[in-house]
């Protein structure tokens, strides 16, 4: 058995949103793009890590990718969580987010209320994209592909020395 760290990480958000079916949102706005990500890093070695990775990014080795799928608006503070992320990627990071447009904020709203009138604790959150986008660059992250559904965003960022 290898002990070598991995060289990729996935996270999911350890919230209610973790318990539906998220496995084809990345592979639909990857395109053309999930090929080439994939060859290049599909037989590394990956750990999944379900839970706050805020709280255990720091027990975690670097890795060469770091997907965040759908977990941007799970998490209140997406600042954080970006920083946490962009720490941990030595290429590649890639993540979905929502729009923040009218249209997605009100079923946010909709969603929101409705979780507080169950008596849930969860809420979604829309990030500024402008925000997450200064987060990365800051980190010496550069944004190489951006494709979007109706609802969605997937941004890919890599390290600026291996463009």
């Amino acid at each position: 058995m290898s002990t070598a760290p991995p060289q990729a990480y996935t996270a999911r958000p350890r919230y209610p949103c973790s318990q539906r079916d998220r496995s084809g949102s990345i592979t639909r706005l990857f395109g053309g793009r999930r090929r080439e990500v994939g060859l290049k890093y599909g037989s590394r070695s990956t750990q999944f890590v379900l839970g706050d990775f805020v709280a255990i990014a720091g027990t975690l080795p670097d890795a060469d990718v770091v997907t965040l799928d759908r977990v941007v608006c799970c998490y209140p503070d997406a600042e954080v969580l970006l920083v946490a992320a962009a720490a941990r990627t030595r290429q590649v990071l890639a993540f979905t987010y929502p729009h923040d447009r009218w249209y997605v904020r009100t079923m946010f709203a909709f969603g929101n209320f409705w979780l507080w009138v169950t008596g849930k604790k969860f809420r979604a959150f829309v990030h500024a994209p402008e925000r997450m986008a200064a987060v990365l660059e800051t980190a010496g992250l550069v944004r190489t592909t951006q494709r979007e559904t109706l609802a969605w965003t997937l941004d890919l960022y890599r390290r600026e020395r291996d463009i």
